[in-house]
């Protein structure tokens, strides 16, 4: 190799490995379980959302298997947003900051949701369906 071309092959190599390498970065990823929250219970089925905050057009979407286990492979680092959502339990939502290289372990617990009537509304229910029985069915309508 000649001594001119020595230096220009230096000068390349340190532009791509120490200028150019962040580009190429390994990628993050996340892992976990989900459970009920209270409970030992794994939930399957649980739609996760992730998000990236910085650039709104990288959003994936996983899915828990049967024994409540998730896996995302194959992220950028950044700042990104997750949602878990399940029927019958309230939603939850971590932040989370990737880093190059990161391979995160979530545990996220879901709070199952309860749904009770008031005894307001169940007494009105009461009441209307006592009108209904007597024959008032526009006093049981007012009730409703």
């Amino acid at each position: 190799m000649s001594k001119h071309l020595k230096p220009l092959v230096s000068v390349v190599l340190f532009i791509f490995f120490f200028l150019l390498s962040p580009l190429y970065s390994f990628p993050g990823s996340f892992k976990g379980y989900i459970k009920e929250k209270g409970t030992d219970k794994h939930l399957a089925k649980v739609k996760i959302v992730i998000l990236s905050l910085k650039n709104t057009i990288l959003r994936f979407e996983v899915e828990t298997d049967d024994k409540g286990f998730f896996y995302k492979t194959g992220l950028p680092k950044g700042l990104y947003r997750l949602s878990f959502n399940k029927d019958g339990y309230l939603p939850a939502r971590q932040t989370i900051r990737l880093r190059v290289n990161d391979k995160l372990e979530l545990d996220v617990e879901m709070e199952l949701l309860e749904i009770t009537p008031s005894k307001t509304s169940l007494g009105l229910v009461i009441q209307a369906q006592k009108s209904m029985a007597a024959g008032k069915y526009d006093d049981a309508v007012e009730k409703l």
